[in-house]
Order: C-alpha cells, then sequence, then structure tokens
C-alpha cells in the first residue's frame, strides 16, 4: 500500500473516533468493533510499506491519534460510570417503590408449617 492509501485510513479513524466522540457526548451508544481491526491493519501496513515519505507527519498523526483514543476512552468511561449509576439509582427507585406484598413472605404457607 501506498503512502496515500495509510494516510486515507488514517483519516477514516480520525473520523470514527470524532463520531463516537461526539455520538458519546449527546450519550448515544457506539459500536466500535471494527476501529481496532482498522487500527491493528494501519499498522501492519505502515510496517510493511517502504519508507514514508513524510515519517514526522505520520509520527504526529499517531501521536495525535493517540490522544484522540485516550480522551475517547476516558469518555467511554465516564459514559459506562453514568450508566451504572443510573441503573443502580433506578433499581433503588424501583425498590421503594415496589408493592409492599411484593417484598413479604407469603401468610399463608408459613402458616400451613406452624
Amino acid at each position: 500500500m501506498s503512502n496515500a492509501d495509510i494516510n486515507a485510513r488514517l483519516s477514516m479513524v480520525f473520523e470514527a473516533v470524532n463520531d463516537a466522540k461526539q455520538a458519546i457526548s449527546q450519550g448515544n451508544a457506539v459500536d466500535l468493533a471494527s476501529l481496532e481491526t482498522e487500527v491493528e491493519t494501519i499498522c501492519r501496513l505502515i510496517t510493511k510499506s517502504p519508507a514514508h515519505d513524510a515519517p514526522k507527519e505520520l509520527e504526529q498523526a499517531i501521536q495525535s491519534l493517540l490522544s484522540d483514543l485516550t480522551l475517547l476512552s476516558q469518555a467511554l468511561g465516564k459514559q459506562h460510570s453514568q450508566y451504572v449509576s443510573t441503573i443502580g439509582l433506578s433499581k433503588l427507585a424501583h425498590k421503594a417503590y415496589a408493592p409492599i406484598n411484593q417484598d413479604l413472605p407469603d401468610n399463608d404457607s408459613e402458616g400451613e408449617n406452624t
């Protein structure tokens, strides 16, 4: 693959990461299943390709991608924490407002054994 192909793939990954960060900031779920595979492909292409014609620019792009992935990871962690917190509050609310007899043992079955 050519340097242009590597750069094009990097651009697509940047776009996917930015789209994911935006979706998360809006409270939406994201599917990042293909992202890891694409990053692995780019790394493989870089190691197998002849010397990049702009190695400093490629290094800067990779450093920038690592920063973006770190920010995405932090956003996912925050979203997960909020989700878990919300589920916990939801369970507490459900338990607090559950019908009274739902938490009490069945009186008929206890009376028969005594």
